[in-house]
């Protein structure tokens, strides 16, 4: 595990005194939003891909369901990375609370 990006940012945001404007952004919240919609968008897509091969879709309708699921996959590792990274930084700046 890489904590170390966290424990860095927040030792620069306390030392910068920005850790209530970073709060204040809600930059986890704006990309927990883009997460949950582009899962949302690759969810709709693999039931448009399943409805088209029920109708007699081709073998390209195959590797699309198979390109879709890949995507998904990597998506939600990318999401488990970025909470990774949301609690690494939460534990860090109990670190430099108060000081």
């Amino acid at each position: 595990s890489d904590d170390g990006f966290a424990l860095g940012l927040a030792y620069l945001l306390r030392v910068l005194k920005q850790v209530k404007v970073f709060n204040d952004i809600h930059w986890f919240d704006a990309v927990r939003k883009y997460y949950v919609a582009e899962k949302e968008k690759l969810l709709a897509s693999k039931q448009t891909v399943r409805r088209s091969s029920f109708f007699g879709g081709k073998a390209a309708t195959s590797e699309e369901a198979h390109n879709t699921q890949l995507l998904l996959a990597r998506h939600e590792g990318h999401l488990e990375e970025f909470n990774f990274l949301e609690w690494t930084l939460r534990a860090a700046n109990t670190f430099f609370h108060n000081q």
